[in-house]
């Protein structure tokens, strides 16, 4: 059965990549340039702008109700936790969560143990359970529902804050 260690690597912005600049009159190589330097510019503080404002989003996607859990859980202290709970519970999940940037990329890492079974879902035996006995654990999958606004969660708009930086650097140029 394989361990899960949390994932490291949710990533957003993938696909950001910049389009040509293409000026028409001749002799526009600084203008081109100029052009080229706000674009990239404006994605690298939109990308950055997403950066900043994402973790409020994901506690509060992961907060949501529809994650509810319904079920008696012994802990590997062999404690009995009753339902109902969230997924937060011990907040040990929420807090593992690290944010980290590049000029065009946002990386998103749960450290937790449990992060990736608790986002995907997946089979497990449980702590102290010797029998053989197996228990589906079903998706929460909280970040891309954050992400594509499903399960009833608004959707964080990453492409907004580049849009919004974009257009700003063009209108200083």
């Amino acid at each position: 059965m394989k361990e899960f260690s949390g994932f490291k690597s949710f990533v957003v912005g993938s696909r950001l990549k910049q389009p040509a600049v293409s000026v028409k009159p001749e002799g526009a190589k600084e203008t081109k340039k100029a052009a080229s330097s706000a674009l990239s510019g404006g994605i690298t503080a939109g990308v950055a702008e997403a950066s900043a404002k994402i973790l409020p989003a994901l506690n509060e996607a992961m907060a949501q109700s529809v994650w509810g859990w319904p079920n008696v859980t012994i802990r590997k202290n062999t404690s009995e936790v009753k339902a109902p709970r969230d997924i937060i519970d011990t907040t040990n999940l929420r807090d593992s969560c690290d944010i980290t940037n590049t000029d065009r990329t946002i990386t998103i890492t749960y450290t937790a143990p449990y992060a990736n079974i608790t986002h995907y879902g997946g089979i497990i035996r449980p702590y102290g359970r010797t029998n053989g006995d197996t228990f589906v654990i079903p998706a929460r999958p909280w970040i891309s529902s954050m992400l594509t606004g499903s399960n009833g969660i608004e959707p964080f708009k990453v492409l907004d804050f580049v849009d919004s930086a974009v257009n700003k650097a063009w209108s200083n140029m």
